[in-house]
């Protein structure tokens, strides 16, 4: 049998706040207790409330996802396979993450790796899988072109010396470029050669 109806105020305005997570812990527990045992004295205000959530989700229209947004959010919860992946990426398969604290890379260390490119070589700084980020330093001889890619999350591009050029423009030592995910970068090319400081993502995509 059904106890007592516990004296909470209007029964409106306490099922709003019960399930709105907002009624004091005595009183959820003593209106949780009288629901248990049967009560029905909220019955209706719990419908009405059901009844105004229904129509206001109605009322609101469909938003759509911000393209680049939406691209983004694809990527990085459904991983590009190999075939996919830029040669950058592809050279990062599998590497070890660098570890949660001081990383230094002195300068004659030289490590310097070619890539699936011809005439872009790579040397890694350092790598956040815990982020899907990276940040390496990029060589490109003159005449070598970098593929076209689409970058799942922000890129940021610093050009230490030569030129590098995409479409009409040009970029020179000590110019910046941030872009940011979900963008298309087409091919890439330097006339000079040039030597690039890159921080971008782990996840970005080959486009045609």
């Amino acid at each position: 049998m059904a106890s007592e109806v516990p004296l909470l105020g209007e029964p409106a305005e306490t099922a709003a706040l019960y399930l709105a997570g907002a009624l004091p812990a005595p009183e959820r527990a003593a209106l949780e207790a009288y629901l248990a045992a049967g009560g029905r004295a909220y019955d209706g205000a719990f419908r009405q409330l059901d009844a105004a959530a229904a129509a206001l989700g109605r009322l609101i229209p469909p938003v759509p996802p911000d393209p680049a947004l939406r691209d983004a959010l694809l990527q990085r919860i459904t991983p590009p396979s190999g075939d996919q992946a830029t040669p950058l990426r592809r050279q990062l398969l599998g590497r070890e993450a660098d570890p949660p604290s001081c990383v230094l890379r002195r300068a004659e260390d030289g490590d310097w790796e070619d890539t699936a490119v011809p005439g872009v070589r790579l040397r890694v700084l350092a790598v956040d899988a815990a982020a899907g980020r990276f940040t390496a330093l990029v060589r490109m001889v003159p005449g070598a072109t970098y593929v076209a890619h689409r970058h799942a999350g922000p890129e940021e591009c610093f050009v230490l010396e030569g030129d590098l050029r995409h479409g009409a423009q040009v970029m020179r030592a000590g110019d910046y470029e941030w872009l940011p995910a979900g963008s298309d970068h087409g091919p890439q090319t330097t006339a000079e050669g040039c030597l690039l400081l890159i921080h971008s993502s782990l996840s970005d995509v080959l486009t045609p």
